[in-house]
């Protein structure tokens, strides 16, 4: 139910019949006399007060307050807004033998970002391995594998190389400040599911708590191994969503913290292992540049909306109709025949999940 305020004209025509009521003799309508004034300022003040009480019947639900007041129900549950958080990962540099290299040696990305160690270490000769922290938190220090930082304190520590190289698995696990609307869907998704001791519901909350930029998560436990929980996800700054190692890690370290993992419970995360899907649609109608970039816009978004990796116990099923109905429901399409795939694409092993290959309209 919302709650509706009352048209300003209706709330003068309630104002006239109380004075018209309350004062022995009035005649509202009769000029000239200050009752008609009087109504309309009653009015103006009643409408005031419906607004405000319009604004405090919304902050009264999670699904529509806004967002000090939704920060206000979270805390409520002991939920907090996830703050931004700084990548973190391991690369290799030259450092001589037994020299020490202490926290804070500061590197530069080409495109200004800056990193630094996050723990001091002692040089192993070439391709020593240091584990590297962004100094600003954010998505923007995600960092892919085989990138190359560029010293920036010279001098600092000698014969140190100029030079590091991101390790296999990049700098991953930043992210920015929690969107407040994914935090509305935590705190919903909380009262909707209250905690169960190690459900699959407690297991999701507890991914999505680790970092406000991962949208979906999956959860299964390991077949004949009721103990072991299985979990995947999502996250919305990498390609098609699949996390890196390193975030992987992040989420790992997270979900073992024995302030939420039950004491019995065994627990793996994964990331989802990309299966490319290309695609072949002939006869498209009208055939436009504008049309293919809808067609495939749509077909990004079917991808976004139902796809998901295999479990250990179940299988996931791409359905080749989905395929279609996004073809058929860019804006402009006419009509088409998809001929690749030619039929329901299945994959049973545990983490394998359908992402969108190359798009191809042959003539």
């Amino acid at each position: 139910m919302t709650f509706v305020v009352p048209k300003l004209s209706d709330l003068s025509q309630r104002a006239r019949l109380i004075i018209s009521e309350a004062t022995e003799g009035a005649t509202i309508d009769l000029w000239p006399n200050l009752f008609p004034i009087l109504a309309k300022i009653l009015a103006l003040l009643g409408k005031e007060w419906h607004l405000r009480l319009k604004f405090l019947y919304r902050q009264l639900f999670a699904s529509t307050a806004d967002e000090v007041w939704l920060v206000r129900h979270g805390f409520e549950l002991g939920i907090t807004r996830i703050p931004a958080k700084v990548a973190t990962g391991y690369v290799t540099v030259d450092v001589p033998v037994s020299t020490v290299v202490p926290y804070g040696i500061t590197f530069r990305r080409a495109d200004g970002a800056l990193f630094r160690t996050r723990t001091s270490a002692i040089g192993a000769g070439a391709g020593t391995s240091l584990e590297f922290e962004a100094i600003d938190a954010g998505t923007l220090g995600n960092t892919d594998a085989a990138q190359t930082l560029t010293l920036v304190d010279t001098g600092v520590v000698t014969g140190l190389g100029d030079t590091a190289t991101v390790s296999a698995g990049g700098l991953g696990g930043g992210a920015d400040v929690e969107p407040i609307e994914t935090l509305r869907q935590r705190i919903l998704d909380r009262k909707r599911n209250p905690p169960q001791g190690g459900s699959a519901t407690d297991w999701i909350r507890w991914t999505k708590e680790s970092s406000g930029a991962i949208t979906r998560v999956f959860v299964d436990s390991f077949i004949n191994d009721s103990r072991e929980v299985w979990i995947s996800f999502l996250r919305s700054d990498r390609t098609n969503g699949i996390p890196t190692p390193s975030d992987v890690a992040a989420v790992q370290a997270y979900v073992e913290d024995p302030i939420r993992r039950p004491v019995t419970a065994r627990v793996s995360v994964v990331a989802p292992d990309p299966q490319p899907v290309d695609i072949t649609i002939t006869g498209l109608s009208p055939d436009t540049p504008a049309i293919r970039a809808a067609v495939e816009a749509e077909l990004d978004a079917m991808f976004a909306d139902k796809v998901a990796p295999a479990t250990p116990s179940t299988n996931f099923i791409l359905w080749r109709a989905w395929i279609s109905e996004a073809i058929s429901r860019a804006t402009g399409e006419n009509k088409h025949t998809l001929t690749v795939p030619a039929s329901d694409l299945t994959y049973s092993t545990a983490g394998q999940m359908p992402v969108r290959g190359v798009v191809t309209y042959p003539s």
